[in-house]
């Protein structure tokens, strides 16, 4: 999965959450973030950065180790 396809994906939950108050979603491709506005006046940035190293690989030495 890539980082295009994820974003795309959290979009749709996002987007699609009637739970959540959210009134606007405005993406900014180039930089990897999003701006949530919610109903309440709050805004939520959610900044997106694929790591060069799987984490899960390391979670998964350090249960090991």
């Amino acid at each position: 999965m890539n980082l295009d396809y994820f974003k795309d994906k959290v979009f749709d939950l996002l987007n699609d959450s009637e739970e959540m108050a959210i009134s606007d979603i405005e993406t900014n491709d180039r930089e990897d973030r999003f701006e949530v506005f919610l109903q309440n006046g709050s805004l939520i940035e959610i900044n997106f950065c694929e790591s060069a190293v799987p984490v899960y690989r390391e979670l998964r030495e350090l249960d090991a180790g």
